[in-house]
Formats: C-alpha cells, structure tokens, sequence
C-alpha cells in the first residue's frame, strides 16, 4: 500500500512538472512570436533629450515605442523603425539604413530643433524596386547599432539586402548610462543566449534583473573608444556577411569650424565632454577616420560624403546645430547612397 502510495505521488508529481514545463514552454513560444515584452517601458531621459517615443528596452538600451504615431508628423511601425513614405510592398531590394538621430531624423515638440532625415529621400531616389527602412533611434552608439541587427535587423521576414551603417558621434559623448552601453557579451554561451533566444520571457528577465539598478557613467567616460569604436563596427560587418546580408559604411562629418555662426564654447553641451569646439572638431576627426579605416581593413565599400559636407558652397549645415545636416545636407547624403546602390549588380 505504501509502495503504491509512493508510485502515487511520483507519477503525479511527474505530471505536475510535466504540465509547468509545457506551460512555460508555451508561454515562451507565445511571448517571443508576438515580440511582447512586459520590461520595455519607461520614458528615455537622456541628457538633453526627452522623447516621447523612446522607451527603455532590457534588450537594446532603448528603443522607438512600436506603432508609436506622433501626431501627424510620423509614425513607428511594428519592429520599431520610423516609416518610410513611398516604399512598395513589390519591392525586389531592401536597405536599411543604420544610424542615431541623424538617419532617424528629429521632430521636437518644443522649439529647440527639427531637422529631416535622409532615408525619405533615398527612397525617392531609388524607386519602387527598392524598399527602404529607417532603424535609425536617437542616441544610439556602434554598440547598440551591433545588439540592433542581432537581435532585430537579422530577423526580419525579408531579409535585407543592404545595410546602411552612418554612426560615430555618439560614441565619442560622455556616457550616461553605463548599463545601456549593451556591449555585446564576451562569452560564447551568453552571446548566443542573447541573439538567438532574447525575445524570450527567460533572457528578458535576467537582462531586466541584472539592470535593475541602473547606474550614471563614470564621469569622463565615454560610450566607446576610438578601438571599441572600430571592434564594434568590425563585429557588425562580419555577422552581416555570415547572413549573406552587404553591409556598407558612411562616413559622418560635423560641421566646420569654417562655418559661420558657430558655437560659442560656453554652449556646448557638457555631455560632449571637450573643452572647446577645436578639441570636439579633432576628437571627431578620429572616429570618422577609424569608419574609413574599418571600411579599407575589411573591404567595406565606405560612401564618403565629407567632402561635400564640409564644402561650405553646399550649405549642407545650419548654423545652429553641429552635428546633423540640414534638408540641403541630407539630399546629399542620400545622393550620395542612391548613386552608390544604383551602380552595384
């Protein structure tokens, strides 16, 4: 009797285990294949900057709120990228084009500055055979482009032809958020945990958990330096290759010191972390040289546009704002690309 008792109490707790694990298996399966995630939340407040469609992510550091719409200005699509007008569902090629605020483009609410976004107008350029996507999300360094494609970019249902990669001012700021660096991991089993299974509820909750007490940045420490810069640039171009997707750099040039209206050093923001705009101009300088060097050392086609920028006849720059082009500027970013693209096989 108690024997049976015994084989009882096995076979039902057996069953029990049973029944949890296919429940946490099917809820793993459900919460991945609808890209839910319970830990994105929390509005972005970077320094300077305060957007509503930016929220926290356990995954990437941040990212654009999914079918996020502000007002009529533009709108998020479900993967989180900024849609794109005039793109056909037809199309035979896909790019996507990689980058911060300066792919994504900026509309601020209040007075401080709007500029456009040069993905709209390559996709004008190119036409209806091409689709073209903007991934771009304000603040992003080399280290969040990387976790991007890895974790989102790579899994799209058409798989990108293309990949645009213009990135390089964000890594040289000062860092705010150490725990939102999201350096890609260095051992083995975590980075495959991390790229092959981070939609999951299990990996979510072990990156939330672990960032749960978010911590500021050492001062004076940047996001990246020039060598993590370059290690993260070269990563990004070799797992493209593996998924047979063609990466492709461009180059991404500040303003002059030549310009007119420039500004004065007492108003750069702090969080460039330079003592005037000679040091922001050389410190800059550095990370737009390792682009092309990373391009020549991997044979990367790189699409230079320095050249055109920085001609002060272009008047590819305000003379308020450092970094990004104006709609001048962004035209010839995009003219620049479409010229390349069109030219290959």
């Amino acid at each position: 009797m108690n024997r049976l008792n015994l084989r009882e109490i096995v076979s039902n707790g057996a069953l029990v285990v049973c029944s949890l694990l296919l429940t946490f298996a099917l809820v793993e399966i459900v919460y991945s294949s609808i890209g839910l995630s319970i830990y994105r939340k929390g509005k972005v407040t970077g320094p300077r900057w305060q957007w509503q469609w930016l929220v926290f992510d356990p995954i990437e550091g941040w990212v654009n709120r999914p079918k996020y719409k502000h007002d009529e200005n533009f709108e998020i699509d479900v993967n989180g990228f900024r849609i794109v007008s005039g793109m056909a569902n037809s199309a035979v090629r896909t790019v996507v084009c990689m980058g911060d605020s300066g792919t994504f483009g900026i509309w601020n609410d209040g007075e401080w500055i709007r500029f456009p976004s040069y993905p709209p107008k390559l996709q004008e350029l190119l036409g209806i055979d091409w689709r073209v996507l903007n991934a771009g999300v304000v603040g992003y360094t080399s280290s969040h482009l990387l976790r991007q494609y890895m974790t989102r970019i790579r899994k799209l249902k058409n798989k990108p032809t293309y990949i645009l990669i213009r990135t390089g001012f964000n890594d040289h700021k000062l860092e705010w958020d150490s725990r939102r660096a999201v350096r890609e991991p260095v051992s083995p089993l975590k980075r495959t945990l991390l790229y092959n299974f981070g939609s999951t509820f299990t990996i979510q909750t072990a990156i939330a958990l672990n960032n749960r007490n978010p911590v500021a940045g050492t001062p004076g420490r940047r996001w990246h330096s020039l060598e993590e810069f370059k290690t993260n640039l070269e990563k990004l171009i070799t797992y493209a290759r593996a998924d047979g997707v063609t990466p492709v750099l461009v180059d991404y040039p500040i303003r002059p010191a030549s310009f007119p209206g420039l500004i004065p050093a007492g108003e750069l923001p702090p969080d460039l972390g330079v003592a005037d705009y000679a040091d922001l101009i050389r410190l800059h300088a550095e990370y737009n040289g390792a682009i092309v060097a990373v391009g020549r050392d991997t044979g990367t086609p790189v699409i230079e546009t320095t050249h055109l920028l920085t001609d002060i006849r272009s008047q590819g720059f305000s003379s308020t704002d450092v970094a990004h082009p104006n709609a001048r500027g962004m035209a010839i970013v995009a003219q620049q690309i479409a010229s390349f693209l069109r030219s290959t096989p």
